[in-house]
């Protein structure tokens, strides 16, 4: 089934498709005080209060495999007919993996860790992000954590068939977590683009993205509700971009800083992408992960700077003095905390299977001689 997406303006399509589907019971997978605060109950009671509803929320920002268990159990004893997941990635993410393991006839653990997906394909997903960044309404992966370890599930079957875009919802949310969360799509954009998994539509997608978001993201997190709208359209992009490329270098590296120091994820990768930014510039045929060649990613990378308006010497400290201005001091505290014990210890918890998909190879000493900017 083709993933459909409805806009504000269109809320009218989303309740009459839910009248269609007559699900019975619906879970609803949320955040816990934040659906209260950002509208997120309001707007679930006006359009599906009619409903027999049954709530979902008991589970942490990095959801674990025992906390999807809880809500596999829920769905199944509930009899659920259809779920909506409202909330930032986590939230979309824990909904897509319970809709996929509800006929599950062996370990949770060890389904999730060999990458077996039982899906009812009868109960239908609705994602409502109240953050503009993740892009996991758009996305065919989930993360879940096994013993502190984390695992991506990627299956066709995750997506959730139908997406609800209401701006209004991040209308309240504060300035860091508009920045983290804008940061992470921003990120995603550029390394869509230059990714050695992109296609013509996935970079449509980037492009699209990033032009909004080196816009209009300074001014979102200004409380500006136009520049607000305009983001979560370029973080579904983003999204969208990335279920096509998956993402590159910066993102492989970053999850290091969110597990290590708890980093907040689009802040821990805005921290590292000019550096790889920098190295992907000094492509050659020796170092050139790509199948299409040197000559394929020097344009890719030519038509990024085009976007960011750098010149190739210019983009590390442009995008530095970027993400400066929307972390601010929070910037500084994090750059303290990366003594030389924990340089070690994020080179040791880099995923080396996910850096092939950057277009240029990154060796040990590029790990090992990082710079934070």
């Amino acid at each position: 089934m083709k993933q459909q997406i409805y806009f504000e303006e269109n809320i009218s399509c989303i309740t009459d498709e839910v009248a269609r589907l007559q699900p019975g019971k619906i879970l609803v997978v949320s955040g816990s005080s934040s659906y209260e605060t950002c509208g997120a109950k309001t707007l679930i009671d006006r359009l599906f209060g009619q409903y027999s509803l049954v709530f979902y929320h008991d589970f942490s920002i990095n959801p674990k495999v025992a906390e999807l268990q809880k809500g596999l159990n829920l769905c199944r004893d509930a009899e659920i007919g259809l779920i909506i997941a409202i909330g930032g990635g986590s939230v979309i993410d824990m909904a897509k993996l319970i809709r996929c393991y509800t006929n599950l006839d062996m370990s949770l653990s060890e389904a999730i860790k060999s990458n077996k997906i039982y899906p009812r394909q009868n109960i239908p997903l609705i994602a409502i992000p109240t953050t503009a960044g993740s892009g996991s309404e758009a996305t065919h992966f989930a993360v879940v954590y096994i013993d502190g370890c984390k695992y991506s599930v990627s299956h066709e079957s995750i997506c959730p068939n139908y997406v609800l875009l209401i701006p209004s919802l991040t209308y309240g949310s504060p300035r860091y977590l508009t920045a983290c969360s804008g940061a992470d799509a921003l990120c995603q954009a550029i390394e869509s683009y230059w990714s050695v998994q992109s296609t013509e539509e996935s970079r449509n997608y980037a492009k699209e993205a990033l032009l909004l978001l080196w816009r209009y993201l300074p001014l979102a997190v200004e409380d500006n509700l136009e520049a607000r709208n305009k983001v979560m359209l370029a973080a579904n992009l983003a999204g969208r971009a990335i279920n096509i490329s998956f993402t590159t270098a910066a993102h492989a590296y970053s999850y290091g800083l969110t597990s290590l120091l708890g980093v907040p994820h689009g802040h821990a990768v805005s921290l590292v992408l000019p550096y790889f930014f920098s190295l992907n510039l000094n492509v050659s045929s020796g170092t050139c992960n790509d199948p299409r060649e040197v000559t394929f990613v020097r344009d890719r990378i030519s038509e990024l700077l085009a976007f960011l308006d750098c010149k190739p010497g210019d983009v590390g400290d442009k995008l530095s003095s970027f993400f400066q201005e929307l972390f601010g001091e929070k910037n500084d505290e994090v750059k303290a905390k990366i003594t030389d014990d924990i340089r070690k210890r994020l080179a040791l918890s880099v995923n080396w299977q996910r850096l092939q998909n950057n277009p240029v190879k990154i060796l040990e000493d590029d790990i090992d001689n990082i710079m934070f900017n």
